[in-house]
């Protein structure tokens, strides 16, 4: 179950080999759906040893991984697994356990999560839905099937909370984590043999769909080489799986539902005032909930900062009124990297700045998300009032 014990330090002897997890330390005591969220190594393998290679493989088989999808494309690529009888030796047992020496395709990995979003069904994939006629007549129609049943829907269920929890809470894939929406997504770095040798490189992915309890979009991204401060998955997809998913969602009609913990992220869009007297600009501005600061003696406003459309922070936000004949005034951006979102929002807002805060929205979460990076440089002389837009990553993690 979900809840059953397990204990990580850092590695697991199998076959009389030392493999280790990922997290060198250790997890320590973790239950299954920690173990899960954390990728944690040490956990798969020993739950691999509990079921055996027969019923590994097995399951391996029913979610598809040893046979193409069946796309309505030409060319697709099958996979390179282990046989029924390598898994009879304990050590590729262990490996495979946690996504090691076997190749897969990624349309294979989609399909295979996909069953879980769908109840426990692995349906057949395909291109397009319909085909239309010029008149914008069904001519045909692509059926995905009922599709196989290969776990039961209360598994599925069970999985899919914990891959939400791996999200919203302090999971390996929290960077994933979409403001207003209930994710399910799994992250994963694998590494990259050549002729049996580690070659040092690394693929990193993340698999996600959402919303978690009803999908509706399944999306996997595979960086192949991440050469940058991080190679884990984690990082270098996890957070372009969450930007895609917060763009596509509102597009398929799910309406974003914000939780206390989300306003801090939460944004408006400035109007024009340029023109207004300076009473309908604050009624305008306050009718917003933002604030606004008036510089100057005039009884119209002459220009404003930020400029129309754009997005300030709907709680800390305040736009810059001009009247008369006031001069703009200028100062220079502070540097807030490595800053949590609310050290940056205190320190931008008390210099008369705006923020806007892109990235990780789960910022809480684990040690808590931090600034990687800043849309004007620190030490730049700006308007006071201008938008800085920072980007957040949650940097503790190894998945």
């Amino acid at each position: 179950s979900a809840t059953d014990p397990f204990y990580c330090p850092g590695y697991h002897t199998v076959g009389g080999q030392k493999i280790k997890c990922h997290k060198v330390t250790g997890h320590g005591s973790v239950d299954f759906a920690e173990g899960l969220q954390q990728s944690c190594n040490p956990v798969l393998m020993q739950i691999a040893e509990r079921i055996g290679g027969d019923t590994f493989y097995e399951y391996f088989e029913a979610f598809g991984y040893l046979s193409k999808t069946g796309i309505d494309l030409p060319g697709e690529t099958g996979s390179a697994t282990h046989t029924a009888e390598a898994l009879q030796n304990p050590v590729n047992l262990a490996v495979a356990s946690f996504g090691q020496r076997f190749e897969v395709s990624l349309l294979q990995q989609v399909r295979a999560l996909a069953a879980i979003a769908n109840g426990g069904r692995l349906v057949q994939p395909h291109l397009v839905k319909n085909l239309i006629d010029s008149d914008g007549n069904i001519v045909y129609t692509y059926e995905a099937g009922s599709g196989e049943q290969v776990i039961s829907k209360k598994t599925a269920v069970e999985l899919s909370e914990i891959l939400e929890d791996g999200v919203s809470g302090n999971g390996g894939a929290k960077n994933a984590y979409v403001r207003g929406y209930k994710v399910a997504a799994k992250t994963g770095t694998s590494q990259i043999f050549d002729g049996g040798t580690d070659t040092g490189l690394r693929i990193g992915s993340c698999v996600a769909y959402a919303p978690s309890d009803d999908a509706s979009i399944i999306a996997i991204i595979m960086v192949d080489s991440p050469t940058g401060y991080s190679i884990y998955g984690s990082t270098v997809a996890a957070p372009y799986v969450s930007a895609l998913l917060e763009s596509v969602l509102p597009y398929l009609g799910h309406e974003p539902s914000y939780s206390e913990g989300d306003s801090e992220t939460l944004n408006t869009t400035v109007e024009n005032y340029v023109g207004y007297t300076l009473d309908d600009a604050k009624k305008k501005i306050s009718a917003l909930g933002i604030n606004c600061r008036v510089i100057g003696n005039g009884n119209v406003v002459t220009s404003q900062t930020p400029a129309s459309g754009a997005q300030i922070n709907i709680v800390n936000g305040c736009v810059i009124l001009y009247t008369g004949n006031a001069d703009k005034e200028y100062i220079y951006v502070p540097d807030v990297i490595g800053m949590t979102a609310s050290e940056a929002n205190k320190l931008l807002a008390g210099k008369g700045l705006n923020i806007v805060i892109t990235g990780s929205h789960n910022l809480s979460a684990g040690v808590g998300a931090r600034v990687v990076s800043q849309s004007i440089a620190a030490d730049e002389r700006v308007a006071r009032g201008t938008v800085i837009t920072i980007f957040l990553m949650h940097t503790d993690g190894t998945d």
